[in-house]
């Protein structure tokens, strides 16, 4: 069991191991935590995929912006190097924009 910063609340992560599948046709919400001088900002997104939050991720945050999303999916939460991996993965279904 982890701890949150927020209140301690108990949240039960599971890991995604890259050998089960992903539902990348599954709702997800994209939360982003920005920092403005001292006061600090959470960014929502709903998306109707998981494949075009984690798109949106890549491909549209900043690196700073990267690390700090998190995206919801099916109660799943997936933090920056697993939206990194599924995005890289075999198995994902939408087109990448091509490396600058």
């Amino acid at each position: 069991m982890i701890f949150t910063g927020i209140g301690r609340l108990p949240i039960q992560i599971r890991e995604i191991r890259m050998d089960q599948r992903f539902d990348f046709s599954a709702l997800s919400e994209l939360f982003c935590a920005q920092s403005i001088s001292r006061r600090s900002r959470v960014t929502y997104r709903r998306f109707d995929s998981a494949a075009l939050a984690i798109k949106f991720a890549v491909e549209e945050l900043s690196e700073d912006g990267l690390r700090a999303a998190t995206i919801e999916v099916t109660e799943l939460r997936l933090q920056s190097e697993e939206i990194r991996a599924l995005y890289l993965s075999d198995d994902y279904p939408l087109k990448r924009r091509k490396p600058q």
